[in-house]
């Protein structure tokens, strides 16, 4: 949806690439998290200091701060960057695949959170 919106959405492979959602969010991009705070629950993530970021949560009164190691080894099971695309014609297709793909990544992820 976020391609067909104008944005570059990319999944971040989160066993492999931690650091580049680090580098993303630093450069004063956002994130879109999907974390397990007791149940599965999806978020913004801006990047406020070099260990913490601002949280814009739909079920909180108003945006939080969390630690990024700490999310990262404790809630986060799936994180999507976001930014403005110049691509004019994305592939729905080729987003549906990365999508198939994140979600099975996710699945593994929630299990090793238990």
């Amino acid at each position: 949806m976020l391609r067909q919106d104008g944005f570059a959405a990319e999944p971040v492979v989160l066993k492999t690439s931690s650091e580049s959602l680090r580098v993303h969010l630093k450069s004063g991009q956002l994130a879109l998290a999907l974390i397990r705070p007791g149940s599965y629950h999806w978020v913004v993530l801006r990047m406020d200091t070099d260990r913490q970021l601002w949280v814009v949560d739909s079920l909180a009164r108003e945006p939080y701060q969390h630690e990024l190691d700490e999310l990262l080894r404790d809630e986060l099971l799936s994180a999507i960057v976001v930014r403005p695309s110049t691509e004019h014609d994305p592939s729905v297709a080729d987003a549906h695949k990365d999508g198939v793909k994140e979600m099975g990544r996710t699945v593994k992820r929630s299990k090793r959170l238990k």
